[in-house]
């Protein structure tokens, strides 16, 4: 039986590989693909939940003069880009994915604008923590540094150019390899304060929900998990129940709640973040859902922003304190409001949020134009 360590001897690849290899590069060239554009992504994940980061072939938006500029050109003219690269039968319902493009700043080293099965985020935590891990292991970004392989112990600060604002991811490489990130996020706060959400749907067993609704890079509807009375935590066997009832919760919040950012073009609750606290650990557990009935395999780093800006509004967090945050399959991350700010007549802190992503591989991908789903689809 060959067991997991068995892929990683390598050995001289063989004639059969050798034409393989060269039957793969030849398919990608044949005249099936005439007209496509070439779209290489490279695959990662980042405490268990995917980012598909496209790398090459929508070079067209580097001449928008801001990241909401380039996120509006995504939605009108290349959306059937993000349907290929996240639906099925390429992606599935709940992949991830960070397109990026040149900064439209100077003081950005990329710009990102962020995807899923239902559409776009205005900023990602998780997704950030990926590419910019990304940009440090493959040389795009090291700092003072010529290549990845001459930084030995150093922090590499990736700045992003996001429709949100420019954050700051800090990669921690040790030993010539990265130990993890610290994404420090704009601005987050409270906009709204427990307020009551109805829901109007037979199969949904709860039909009022009290939300209160935070800005941690996209705004959120928080919802204390616990007083749903729904008889079962948040973990990974209880996925469908719970993204149904945040889809639920989520598509009212839409239509119940107005909210906008006073600085920057983002509007509207784009997701729904149920919480826990465990007595027993001290740690806090997310399960958000958002999309098109996706749940977030990691705790949410933009989440876990505005659940920090609600902690400490309600005193139960203090600047510099820091917490474990679990998603649905258990992993963490450490989260912290390192400082007091206001973002207009709003009291805002700027949460930091630690964690680690791993580079999985790279693909490339063209479309046959005969090929039955170009947009993909969704079961």
């Amino acid at each position: 039986m060959a067991h997991a360590h068995d892929v990683r001897i390598q050995t001289p690849p063989t004639r059969f590989r050798l034409r393989a290899l060269a039957a793969a590069r030849d398919v990608l060239n044949d005249a099936m693909f005439n007209g496509s554009p070439t779209l290489t992504t490279v695959e990662s994940h980042t405490q268990g939940e995917p980012t598909r980061i496209l790398v090459n072939g929508l070079s067209t938006l580097d001449d928008e003069p801001s990241a909401a500029k380039v996120r509006d050109k995504l939605i009108t003219t290349y959306d059937d880009v993000r349907k290929m690269l996240m639906l099925e039968p390429r992606g599935h319902r709940d992949m991830f994915g960070a397109i990026l493009f040149k900064p439209t700043r100077p003081d950005a080293d990329l710009g990102v604008v962020f995807t899923d099965s239902g559409g776009y985020l205005n900023m990602c935590g998780h997704g950030s923590i990926g590419v910019s891990t990304f940009a440090v292991e493959s040389g795009l970004v090291t700092g003072p540094y010529e290549s990845f392989a001459d930084i030995a112990d150093d922090d590499i600060d990736v700045h992003l150019d996001t429709p949100s604002g420019l954050i700051t991811v800090t990669v921690h490489v040790r030993d010539h390899a990265v130990q993890n990130a610290t994404l420090t996020n704009v601005p987050s706060f409270v906009v709204r304060n427990e307020i009551v959400i109805h829901i109007d749907q037979p199969e949904i067993p709860v039909k009022e929900v009290t939300a209160t609704i935070a800005f941690g890079g996209s705004f959120f509807a928080l919802v204390d998990f616990d007083a749903l009375g729904l008889g079962y935590d948040i973990d990974a066997a209880h996925a469908q129940p719970i993204s149904d009832i945040g889809m639920a919760i989520l598509e009212a919040a839409r239509q119940q709640i107005s909210v906008k950012h006073p600085l920057v073009d983002v509007s509207g609750v784009d997701l729904v973040e149920f919480g826990q606290y465990s007595r027993e650990t001290g740690h806090y557990r997310n399960g958000v859902v958002f999309g098109s009935h996706q749940v977030d395999r990691s705790p949410c780093g933009t989440g876990t922003s505005a659940k920090l800006a609600m902690l400490v509004a309600r005193g139960a967090m203090g600047i510099g304190d820091r917490a474990v945050f679990e998603s649905i399959t258990g992993s963490r991350f450490l989260g912290s409001p390192i400082r007091s700010t206001t973002v207009s007549q709003y009291p805002a802190v700027i949460p930091q949020i630690t964690g680690k992503a791993f580079i999985t591989g790279v693909s490339t991908y063209r479309l046959d134009d005969t090929d039955i789903y170009p947009q993909g689809f969704l079961v």
